[in-house]
């Protein structure tokens, strides 16, 4: 018993330090390589639920040892806490009516703080935070050294002879795929086409300026085209020079960029062809035309004759890879491309009188913008085409008088603001499709006197409305100069029969010859002619003129009051 006793007491007063020593040495063991799982349990759901927790618990406790990068508190906080007294005292939280705006964090951090983190490529802190490296930099001994290298960011674009880039460059083009260098002059050239260019808009119809198509779709097509984008530069350094707001020497080095660009693409069959080549020349031909009202460059151009016209080239070239492409319609990938290329041509075509370059209106072009010939016809265009069969005037030119009808229609509710449904580019696009049409139908043979006035008094109309804020000066040159001789050829007695046809006209003209400045020869004889036919079927009221003329396609944006103006006008004449 009393050894059994001494037995108990020896071990009762041996088991705490017993005890301390074994939970000393349980904390020093070593990871177990293998896990143990009891399987004697007799209720299979307890035995497969402790299996599987003591499975969980061991791998993430040997996860949480072994990986640097492991999820456990202890490893966050060793690997984010590295921002040095300085660093930490510059943190400023402000926070401003917790219930309206979230906590704002504002981080001031020196350059010289090798604690924080850096771009690999500029040296600049980004923002972001990265995992500290096992081994120091071996230059500088700062703990961040980049994985794989034995030095941290600023050592080795230090010891490689990398310029360190600028903020601006870093967040906008962090991994440099661009397609062009970041200097400052592009910086310039892309603020003043985001802040001046952009808002302005280039659709003639958008007088609110609603559409974004500039930054929407052009600017992102250029991010992924070289070609395009050393020509939308190009044309932006020309608009800037133009404001006076920059050098030539810019126009200049992009111009010779983009026809470098061009002639490389030249090699490649599908890039020769591409949105962004074909784009890229329509650039350079606008660039030139632009250059031409320049006094500086026409005095070089006209002492050097002997040299090629540039203009022409790019025409040339133009019309040669939109044939190769399959015609106008096929650009259906860049629709800004498509739709400035369209416009030009248009506007080419009027001011000449002639054949467009680019004929938009072949079988595949037909469908670009489909004009609603399906639409029931309003009792406008009902009334006219009544009024243009009693006057015998062509077949397919009445036809066209459905189109513009719809077409007017769309444009005032646009105008007025009433509706958003339609998208001014393609209201843009249809009347461009409609002038090419009209001037295509006129030129495809002689045509009589008043066939060519009422074709003529279309295209106006469709000018007229399709460009509101415009001048009509282009217009001018050679459509209204054959309107004024179509309708000298006409005695009044042919239009007994349709008169409110002929006070359209008149009063379409009169709206396309006004101009700011004292009236032209031209708006005055439509004037004086106009003051004549009221008188000779009693015209003798402006409400009287306007429902005549709001009986056939108009558009009253801003045009009634003139209307109204030039009706007093008229009679003062009539009178005199």
């Amino acid at each position: 018993m009393a050894n059994r006793n001494n037995a108990s007491g020896l071990k009762d007063s041996a088991s705490p330090e017993k005890q301390v020593h074994l939970v000393t040495s349980n904390e020093a063991k070593p990871p177990q390589d293998f896990l143990f799982v009891d399987s004697s349990s007799a209720n299979p759901r307890q035995k497969s639920y402790r299996g599987n927790r003591s499975v969980r618990s061991h791998v993430m406790q040997r996860a949480r040892k072994e990986r640097p990068w492991s999820t456990s508190r202890q490893t966050i906080k060793r690997g984010v806490a590295r921002l040095s007294p300085e660093a930490t005292r510059s943190l400023v939280v402000v926070t401003i009516d917790q219930t309206r705006q979230n906590l704002i964090q504002e981080r001031t951090l020196k350059k010289e703080d090798s604690q924080r983190s850096h771009d690999g490529n500029t040296g600049v802190y980004d923002g972001s935070v990265r995992h500290r490296s096992s081994f120091p930099c071996s230059m500088c001994q700062s703990p961040d050294c980049i994985p794989g290298l034995r030095f941290c960011a600023r050592c080795h674009d230090r010891s490689s002879g990398v310029a360190p880039r600028s903020h601006f460059d870093t967040a906008l083009d962090p991994f440099d795929t661009l397609p062009v260098s970041l200097t400052s002059e592009v910086r310039g050239l892309w603020q003043y086409f985001f802040n001046n260019m952009c808002p302005q808009g280039i659709i003639p119809m958008d007088i609110r300026h609603q559409s974004n198509i500039l930054s929407a779709e052009c600017f992102p097509a250029a991010l992924v085209s070289p070609v395009f984008m050393h020509g939308l530069l190009c044309s932006t350094a020309l608009h800037r020079y133009v404001m006076g707001k920059g050098s030539f020497d810019s126009v200049i080095y992009h111009r010779q960029a983009t026809v470098s660009e061009i002639n490389s693409n030249l090699n490649d069959s599908e890039l020769s062809i591409s949105d962004g080549t074909i784009g890229a020349v329509f650039f350079l031909l606008s660039v030139e035309e632009s250059m031409l009202g320049l006094p500086k460059l026409r005095r070089i151009r006209n002492q050097s004759p002997d040299e090629p016209n540039e203009q022409v080239m790019h025409m040339n070239g133009l019309q040669r890879m939109i044939a190769l492409r399959g015609g106008l319609g096929a650009l259906t990938t860049t629709r800004f491309v498509q739709s400035m290329i369209l416009w030009h041509v248009t506007a080419r075509a009027i001011t000449s009188f002639e054949p467009p370059y680019i004929s938009p209106l072949s079988k595949k072009t037909e469908a670009l913008i489909p004009l609603a010939r399906s639409v029931s016809s309003s009792s406008i265009s009902l009334l006219m085409k009544d009024d243009l069969q009693r006057l015998r005037i062509d077949d397919v030119l009445i036809d066209y008088v459905d189109d513009i009808a719809v077409l007017s229609i769309r444009i005032s509710s646009w105008l007025s603001g009433e509706t958003h449904v339609f998208d001014p580019l393609e209201l843009q696009n249809q009347a461009s499709l409609l002038e090419c049409s009209l001037l295509h139908w006129q030129n495809a043979v002689t045509r009589n006197a008043l066939d060519t006035t009422i074709c003529l008094g279309l295209l106006a109309f469709v000018v007229k409305s399709s460009e509101p804020k415009r001048s009509m000066a282009p217009i001018q040159y050679k459509a209204i100069k054959k309107l004024r001789e179509a309708l000298t050829k006409v005695s009044i007695a042919t239009w007994s029969a349709a008169p409110g046809v002929l006070i359209w006209v008149l009063n379409v003209a009169i709206l396309c010859t006004q101009t700011t400045t004292e009236p032209t020869t031209d708006h005055f004889w439509f004037l004086q002619r106009a003051a004549e036919v009221y008188r000779s079927y009693h015209i003798d009221s402006e409400e009287l003129l306007l429902t005549c003329l709001h009986s056939y396609p108009w558009v009253d944006y801003e045009i009634d009051e003139v209307i109204r103006r030039k009706w007093v006008y008229a009679n003062s004449l009539s009178c005199s």
